[in-house]
């Protein structure tokens, strides 16, 4: 790659994160897509390639899901230069089965797996780490009886309480960090609700809340901000309308902090091993 600068992606293809990919595709950086589908990926190079055929891009298979595929992607990248990394991979799903550390397929994806990449290569490597967190992590406390979450039913609160260790770790992990959020937006996501009344949500939240193309200014945005502990950057305004702001993090209590930063640990060393 030239001089212009890379952003590494974790999950560029979802629906926020394309519209940011080509804001910043028309404001010239380069790219490193990091997903676990090369076919959705190929797609996104080639839109990317229409909006600014000048523009570098590299692609590293990760399958999220998969701890071997996270180590493999992890030391592929430790070679690659790159400026900024995103981290912006999520499920919102109701799978409960347990994958090969013991934890849910949701937690390993939204939480474990991008935690790993992180501290993997920012104990490697000097860059900006961007943490695409979410409004659902204020849902719920940590629950050192239950760590993810299996005994619940409800998938928002689930995927909510997976965002919460992942900003909460890298909040303690690392210092070059920028946490943000998109507001609440209309996504693919929602088509993980009851069929039933999915059409209702899908309309409210077109007509109240802002599209992927406007909510994806949030994270862009995020590459020019300086760091600041215990902050995150997102909507002003109830935090979903208007222009983004960073507010501090004011509703995580001491032991949730100690208790995810001895869990990130131990669980980062146990895949170390693997």
């Amino acid at each position: 790659m030239n001089n212009k600068q890379v952003v590494a992606i974790v999950g560029s293809t979802g629906d926020i994160m394309q519209n940011a990919v080509f804001d910043l595709a028309k404001k010239n950086y380069d790219f490193i897509f990091i997903n676990r589908s090369i076919s959705k990926t190929m797609e996104l190079v080639n839109q990317v390639l229409m909006i600014n055929p000048e523009t570098n891009i590299e692609m590293v298979e990760c399958d999220l899901s998969n701890i071997l595929s996270v180590k493999k992607a992890a030391n592929q990248l430790l070679t690659i230069h790159f400026d900024y990394l995103i981290l912006a991979g999520a499920i919102l799903n109701d799978e409960k089965i347990k994958l090969e550390l013991g934890y849910s397929k949701i937690l390993t994806v939204n939480f474990i797996s991008q935690y790993y990449l992180a501290k993997k290569l920012a104990s490697n490597k000097r860059f900006k780490t961007i943490v695409v967190s979410s409004l659902s992590y204020k849902w719920n406390k940590i629950d050192m009886n239950d760590i993810d979450f299996s005994s619940r039913k409800k998938n928002t609160v689930i995927y909510g309480n997976s965002k919460r260790y992942l900003t909460i770790s890298l909040m303690e992990e690392l210092d070059n960090l920028v946490i943000c959020h998109p507001g609440i937006v209309k996504t693919k996501m929602t088509t993980n609700y009851h069929k039933l009344v999915r059409p209702f949500i899908k309309f409210f939240m077109t007509i109240l809340f802002p599209s992927p193309k406007k909510a994806c200014r949030n994270i862009t945005l995020s590459l020019d901000l300086e760091p600041e502990k215990n902050t995150m950057f997102g909507p002003k305004v109830f935090n979903i309308w208007g222009k983004p702001k960073n507010k501090q993090i004011k509703d995580v209590k001491d032991y949730e902090r100690d208790f995810v930063k001895q869990i990130a640990n131990e669980i980062y060393l146990e895949i170390e091993k693997s």
